[in-house]
């Protein structure tokens, strides 16, 4: 990508158009769609926190739940939703939709203009407990999440969860993948695939 009006220099003063805090840990890239911006955050459950109506709009009041940590997702200016957010995985807007992939196998699907849930937590795998790292992916409509040990499940992005199909490595892989050029580049643990028709 070239792009002349992106500097090659930054620092917390240099180059800073805007910040705002986000409350709680944040481990997940930013998602933006359109003129929104999606974050993710952890705050403990313990936290009196509650998101600032000046910044953020929606239902603000939830209470937070007494589990361990209260994950959010925000909406920059748009909506908040507790308990939505995950601890790695960064999630994706493809479409109208906006998706959530937790660490530990669940997905959610939400609109991603009005913060309306389209589907809740739901298993990507029947019977599975496998772990997250990687973030989602999307091309030629269809969604991808890869799981630690390697196995990437398709699925049908929309309204209704559906897996069409998995893919194997066999190795450990926490990597995202990144596309390129019609290829897709994959990094397990000891190898780097390059995945082209």
């Amino acid at each position: 990508m070239e792009d002349p009006s992106l500097p090659d220099t930054w620092s917390a003063t240099e180059n800073v158009k805007w910040k705002t805090d986000i409350p709680g840990k944040g481990w997940s890239s930013p998602v933006v769609w359109g003129d929104r911006v999606f974050v993710t955050s952890v705050i403990r459950a313990n936290s009196s926190y509650v998101p600032d109506r000046k910044l953020y709009s929606g239902t603000l009041d939830q209470v937070p739940p007494t589990d361990e940590h209260w994950r959010m997702i925000y909406c920059l200016v748009a909506w908040s939703l507790p308990q939505g957010g995950p601890y790695n995985v960064s999630p994706i807007v493809y479409g109208d939709h906006y998706y959530t992939l937790f660490d530990n196998g669940f997905i959610t699907c939400h609109d991603a203009k009005t913060g309306k849930e389209i589907y809740s937590k739901r298993r990507v795998e029947e019977g599975g407990a496998h772990r997250f790292t990687t973030s989602l992916w999307a091309y030629n409509n269809k969604l991808f999440a890869m799981n630690e040990e390697g196995v990437t499940l398709v699925m049908q992005p929309g309204p209704e969860y559906k897996l069409l199909g998995k893919n194997s490595l066999e190795e450990m892989t926490l990597a995202t993948p990144a596309i390129v050029r019609g290829s897709l580049l994959i990094r397990t643990g000891t190898k780097l695939y390059r995945i082209a028709k």
